[in-house]
């Protein structure tokens, strides 16, 4: 094989990758377990596959438990170990240390190319820091290592996250000036930018400039439009567009019709949303998980929690779809409307029979129907559980169980929560921190406690890109 490698460390590798890309992640952990049992040593090809796999799943924590792995044994990290790295903590927005990670870059002599910085606007995105995103931008060039144009995308992208469509704009006049061309994707990540501003006419124009370019609009471009009019309720023009793509010629795909689902969900039309996942099926395309995820969401925003089982026992019986985490994430914050406190409990213990591993955020909407319900102690449970799965409480997590305290008078056991953040430095939102001062506005001794604590838990900012 070529460099030296084995043709079975080849295979492996492969087969890991190919798991990672299916994001069946305990699959590819198994084959890494398989290649130690018969003696075949894993290089860094390998270990990047696996890291790489556990960012598509979203498991921050254990691509580092990789890393540490892949250095016990000798095999040194390279930029594309660092690149996933940085991916999977913007995945899970932990900005901070993504940025820890390029750092470590640097100390350990590993340079950063440009899907590095991509990844790290990209991070800042996701995160909501969209002056980050520029100062990484910045320390780009300062580096003298090349933008493309993934990395104006991901630029644009984050201007849309954050609802700065005249700063998403800019970046696709600068990206121009570079004399990098806008391709389709950079239209169709301004299209989205102006959906998730409201702007739908704008997103319609960006359509006939994309023309004007000489790019021909596509699947991708029409989808976000169909997307733009969702977040804005116009349903009725998200219709429009499905109905333009086919006097075109454009061919409607599975997240087509999976953003046409989730416009219909968003203005509580779960009639319309089933008719067009009926005659999704009907023109020959397969709905897959996502669209099976957003049909049960659609389900829960409408109150019809039995409709949602419903779909996921279809999905497994009759459907091509698997359910995924984010599936059972939905149908358990669909749980959490209706206080259906042991059917999430179900949802969590069946997640284990298709070798799914709960993440953050499905802890967090276990957290809140124990909440929902009353159930503190349940909610303390979940809380421990999810420590020793390998995640640790976020601001959300606590947020749920402080608004809980409040509304159930728990006082003490409010603070003791407080003290838990404190501990952990996790910065509730401003919201939380106002509402715990009205709470005690009346009691003076409260009060001053819930003050001290919130100077104590002042956010630091993140560390310079540079």
């Amino acid at each position: 094989a070529a460099e030296g490698l084995s043709a079975d460390t080849v295979t492996y590798t492969s087969l890991i990758d190919a798991f990672g890309k299916a994001q069946q992640l305990e699959r590819a952990f198994q084959l890494l377990g398989q290649m130690r049992t018969v003696g075949v040593r894993p290089n860094s090809f390998t270990y990047n596959a696996l890291i790489d796999a556990c960012a598509k799943g979203s498991e921050v924590d254990r691509a580092f438990d990789v890393l540490r792995q892949m250095e016990s044994e000798g095999v040194q990290p390279n930029t594309t170990t660092y690149t996933a790295l940085i991916d999977a903590c913007g995945k899970t927005q932990q900005l901070e240390r993504a940025f820890r990670v390029l750092q470590q870059m640097r100390v350990e002599g590993v340079k950063p190319n440009t899907a590095t910085y991509t990844c790290l606007i990209d991070a800042c995105g996701k995160a909501k820091k969209l002056d980050s995103a520029f100062e990484v931008l910045q320390s780009m060039k300062d580096a003298r290592v090349q933008a493309n144009s993934h990395t104006y995308n991901a630029l644009i992208d984050a201007c849309g996250k954050a609802q700065q469509l005249e700063r998403a704009y800019s970046v696709l006049t600068e990206m121009q000036r570079a004399g990098v061309r806008p391709d389709a994707v950079s239209y169709t990540c301004l299209i989205d930018a102006c959906g998730r501003s409201l702007q739908i006419d704008r997103a319609i124009e960006v359509v006939q400039e994309m023309q004007q370019a000489g790019l021909r609009p596509n699947t991708a471009a029409f989808t976000s439009l169909i997307d733009a009019c969702g977040k804005a309720l116009d349903v009725e023009r998200a219709f429009h567009v499905l109905a333009y793509m086919s006097q075109i010629g454009v061919p409607p795909n599975t997240a087509t019709y999976t953003s046409l689902i989730d416009a219909c969900g968003r203005a509580q039309q779960l009639d319309t949303a089933l008719q067009v996942f009926d005659q999704m099926k009907r023109s020959g395309v397969t709905p897959n998980g996502s669209t099976y995820t957003t049909l049960i969401s659609v389900c829960a925003k409408c109150g019809e929690l039995d409709g949602a089982f419903r779909l996921l026992e279809q999905m497994t019986t009759h459907g091509n779809a698997t359910p995924d985490t984010i599936t059972f994430t939905a149908l358990i914050t669909a749980c959490a409307r209706s206080q259906q406190l042991d059917r999430a409990f179900d949802l969590l213990a069946q997640m284990k029979g298709f070798h799914l591993r709960p993440n953050l955020v499905t802890y967090n909407a276990v957290v809140d129907v124990c909440c929902k319900c009353d159930d503190l102690a349940r909610a303390d449970a979940t809380l421990q559980l999810m420590s020793q799965d390998g995640h640790t409480p976020d601001a959300t997590s606590f947020s749920i169980v402080l608004s809980a305290c409040v509304r159930m008078r728990q006082h003490e056991r409010l603070f003791n929560y407080l003290e838990t953040m404190r501990q952990h430095r996790v910065v509730p939102p401003a919201s939380t921190l106002d509402h715990l001062a009205s709470t005690f506005t009346g009691d003076a001794q409260r009060f001053e406690r819930a003050v001290q604590w919130a100077r104590l838990a002042q956010p630091s900012p993140p560390p310079p890109p540079s």
